[in-house]
């Protein structure tokens, strides 16, 4: 399956997302800034999928708080930090550490059995060895 890296993400993020959930929202750039590792930080705790899509409906989720913040005070401006993000958005959904080791692996598999051909998602873990 083909998807987008974190550096083509972050990019896109930059280039159509943010501006368009501002314009969406009413709000202009002076009002929030999203530098880059906290761009990085919500594709890397917040999305977990090859394109962009849930990358853009968490983008708009932030400007919905910014907006009503600027709605309330006309002269408000914010520079997202990580605990910014966490109170927006909560706790993070995907932990990076999950999948690192190797002790347990999600894999996708299709089911053609019969002719369902309907994907399912799968479970491995590694079996430590007796000594």
């Amino acid at each position: 399956m083909t998807g987008y890296l974190m550096e083509e993400k972050r990019e896109i993020a930059k280039r159509h997302l943010i501006p368009k959930q501002l314009e969406n929202h009413g709000i202009t750039a002076g009002h929030v800034t999203i530098p880059d590792e906290i761009i990085d930080l919500i594709i890397e705790k917040y999305t977990r999928e090859s394109g962009v899509r849930s990358l853009d409906m968490t983008i708009a989720k932030i400007m919905r708080h910014v907006a009503r913040k600027v709605a309330m005070n006309k002269k408000f401006t914010i520079t997202l930090d990580e605990n910014k993000v966490k109170e927006y958005l909560g706790s993070p959904i995907f932990s990076r550490e999950e999948y690192q080791g190797n002790r347990c692996r999600d894999r996708i598999s299709l089911d053609s059995r019969r002719r369902r051909n309907s994907l399912y998602r799968i479970e491995l873990q590694q079996r430590q060895r007796a000594s």
